[in-house]
């Protein structure tokens, strides 16, 4: 939980250092499904700091410890590893890997860190918001914006316990990316008001980051004259210069 609560502050050593210190907890007490749960947090805050592939790297080694884990955490260390190989661009492992997590799905038997819940919990709802994340990287997926608008209705239909602001953040940002890159400027500022419009103490980095990816994309040079693009842009700018880690400890 602190090393979560040092990766939304953008303290990123810190939440590397508390990670390592649960796996070494997690392994003294020879609890299989927690150590390869800190793995996906540890492909987690590698993949948000850019560093993806250290990120499949520590999602790799969260896949090779789920022998007897049946819980929630092995889908999400598939889903993990797609997002990681679209971001290195690896198409055919993204594909592999997200059939790889449906056919998890299929298996999930909850075990004991499914009821903590929480993050120790990876619901369908997160499980799509992570496909449309995988799939928004990929050049010419037409299946992108399904996928975004998927995520999105599950999140809005989400029972509480399901419900995570920061990965419903996440798919709508997704989905303003599939229709940039779709072409189309239309319903792009529908899908990001709910993002722009979250109070600074819910802007964390996760959130932040994806909103830049939405910037990046408007900066491509068919939008640069385009005036919902520059009005877009100027209001991510607005949101990222005030994250949660501006707000005092």
């Amino acid at each position: 939980m602190l090393a979560k609560a040092s990766h939304d502050l953008g303290d990123r050593r810190s939440a590397m250092t508390q990670a390592r210190t649960a796996y070494v907890c997690a392994d003294n007490a020879d609890h299989h499904g927690m150590r390869a749960w800190v793995r996906g947090l540890q492909s987690l805050i590698a993949y948000w700091d850019g560093r993806h592939q250290e990120a499949s790297k520590y999602a790799s080694l969260g896949i090779s410890q789920v022998g007897g884990v049946t819980g929630t955490s092995v889908v999400w260390l598939s889903c993990l590893q797609a997002r990681a190989g679209a971001a290195l661009g690896d198409v055919a492992a993204v594909r592999e890997s997200l059939a790889e997590a449906e056919q998890a799905r299929d298996a999930v038997s909850p075990d004991d860190l499914d009821e903590f819940g929480g993050i120790m919990a990876f619901p369908v709802p997160r499980q799509l918001y992570y496909a449309a994340d995988a799939t928004a990287w990929l050049p010419n997926a037409p299946e992108a914006e399904h996928q975004a608008e998927a995520a999105v209705a599950a999140y809005r239909q989400a029972e509480p316990e399901d419900w995570a602001f920061g990965d419903q953040a996440g798919a709508h940002t997704d989905l303003a990316l599939a229709r940039i890159h779709a072409g189309n400027l239309d319903g792009v500022d529908e899908a990001m008001r709910p993002v722009l419009d979250l109070s600074v103490d819910q802007r964390i980095n996760g959130i932040v980051a994806s909103v830049r990816q939405v910037h990046t994309a408007l900066r491509d040079p068919r939008w640069l004259t385009a005036p919902e693009a520059r009005v877009t842009r100027e209001e991510i700018e607005a949101f990222t210069a005030a994250p949660v880690a501006a707000l005092p400890r």
